[in-house]
């Protein structure tokens, strides 16, 4: 809570006057409302605006990264269960592999979904940085 430098005064000559034990007694307290947090600035300078726009760009290449790496497991295990096949084995002897298969490519839509809200964002970013004013070059 802040006060006043008057009001501290009054303060502390009643808590001077005051050693007897007794309360003071009652006065209004004057409260001066604190200066807000550092406030962003409408327009950040350059670098800023750079540095959330490869946030942005690597949330993209992290989410596609993903879509790929899913992918490639996917075609590995397929690779792996065709040489089972081709091997003689038995499709219950490999049942591990089918059913780690089988979660890959279901994972696959929910990865690409992850992209196209990456991508989605970033467009949102960019178009709210150019109603505000951002210089086209800052967002490279």
């Amino acid at each position: 809570m802040r006060v006043t430098p008057e009001e501290r005064d009054r303060l502390l000559r009643d808590l001077e006057q005051n050693h007897s034990g007794s309360a003071p007694p009652p006065a209004p307290l004057t409260v001066v409302a604190a200066t807000p947090p550092y406030e962003r600035q409408v327009n950040e300078d350059e670098w800023s605006w750079r540095h959330r726009v490869r946030e942005y760009e690597e949330g993209i290449r992290r989410a596609q990264e993903d879509v790929d790496l899913l992918e490639n497991k996917a075609e590995a295990l397929k690779a792996h269960i065709t040489g089972l096949l081709s091997l003689g084995y038995k499709p219950s002897q490999f049942t591990y592999d089918t059913t780690l298969l089988a979660y890959t490519v279901d994972q696959i839509p929910r990865a690409q979904l992850e992209v196209i809200r990456a991508q989605r964002l970033y467009e949102q970013f960019r178009d709210d940085a150019r109603r505000q004013g951002v210089a086209p070059g800052w967002l490279r």
